[in-house]
């Protein structure tokens, strides 16, 4: 999605109403009124950020971390939008044209605008904003805007493990592993499956980090991630290239022992503080609440944060473990580091 945010001190604290009005019309002219010359974005402007995301994609190659997790995620899920980068690729960026970014642009806000309004103002005040952003521009009422499908529905028979090697003359090696989750975003389980991933690998208390870095030394970093729109976890760690077959054995190990109810309790309930914690943090930022509830209208939910916050604080080790039987490792990638000392 493309997002265009205002900041606007409270014109109140200022005793300044006038300054409300002129941040609502210069980003109204800003979305509504961009430089266009001949029905087209001016070539100029549009080449040199055309360049900035070539470069910025030519790049990834540099973060070893990053490059490896993509290339996981290209095998693993090939044929669905999650191979797909966010940005793109080269050949596709190569051929946006200004006329037709342009026109893509215009359909975007026809077909697809929403807006988040966050702050100290009444229910009036927050639909004279909303007249002040849009002024006279037509736009479609919510019930008639775009459907989209923000998440994956989709479950996932894996029937063999791929193995990816490639080597490259770096220091330290990357395993990369991606789990077929198979738990859906607007499920019942997708707050036990979150509260899974923190204690797994998602806090440095958690099983990998602590067996297989401190307890070990194995892995230089150790970490997982959970990503429930697309029903994928991942595991990322750094390690010797001699280590790499050992650290995936060890990983499923310590999965296996959730699969059979083995369950360090104190861990469990930290993995909740931590999340109800998250979900507080929240209100520190006006961006994360707009984000958060734009979700929400995404997703077609009203989950208010108390209400999250006593979904994680409900969820049962019993749902954990079921949680934890519905993953299945689909791919791993070794990025195997040759021709360096590793040791250094």
């Amino acid at each position: 999605s493309t997002i265009f945010t205002l900041d606007i001190i409270d014109y109140k604290l200022i005793n300044q109403p006038e300054k409300i009005n002129e941040a609502l019309d210069y980003y109204r002219n800003f979305i509504f009124e961009p430089d266009i010359i001949d029905g087209k974005f001016r070539d100029d402007i549009f080449k040199e950020k055309q360049k900035a995301i070539i470069d910025a994609i030519n790049k990834r190659y540099n973060n070893k971390s990053r490059y490896a997790t993509r290339k996981m995620l290209e095998q693993m899920c090939r044929g669905e939008l999650t191979a797909i980068p966010v940005t793109g690729t080269i050949e596709d960026i190569e051929k946006i044209t200004p006329k037709s970014l342009y026109i893509d642009y215009l359909n975007m806000l026809k077909e697809n605008m929403r807006i988040v309004i966050t702050g100290k103002v009444s229910e009036d005040e927050a639909k004279a904003i909303v007249d002040g952003v849009l002024g006279n521009y037509q736009y479609h009422k919510e019930n008639n805007l775009k459907k989209l499908s923000p998440y994956s529905n989709k479950f996932y028979n894996v029937k063999e493990v791929k193995h990816i090697s490639e080597e490259q003359k770096i220091n330290q090696s990357i395993l990369i592993m991606g789990f077929r989750l198979n738990t859906e975003l607007t499920s019942s389980l997708s707050k036990p499956a979150q509260i899974f991933n923190i204690m797994f690998g998602g806090i440095n208390s958690s099983n990998l980090f602590q067996k297989i870095r401190e307890e070990q030394s194995l892995a230089y970093s150790i970490y997982s991630d959970c990503f429930l729109t697309n029903q994928i976890m991942t595991v990322n760690a750094g390690v010797k290239c001699e280590d790499l077959e050992t650290v995936e054995k060890l990983v499923l190990e310590e999965l296996d022992k959730y699969k059979q109810g083995i369950i360090d309790t104190e861990l469990f309930e930290q993995a909740k503080t931590f999340a109800i914690s998250d979900v507080e943090r929240l209100e520190d930022s006006n961006y994360s609440m707009s984000n958060y509830y734009y979700k929400q209208r995404l997703l077609d939910t009203n989950i208010t944060q108390e209400k999250l916050k006593d979904l994680f604080d409900k969820v049962t080790i019993e749902e954990v473990i079921e949680v934890a039987n519905l993953i299945e490792l689909d791919t791993v990638y070794y990025l195997k580091g040759v021709n360096k000392d590793e040791n250094r």
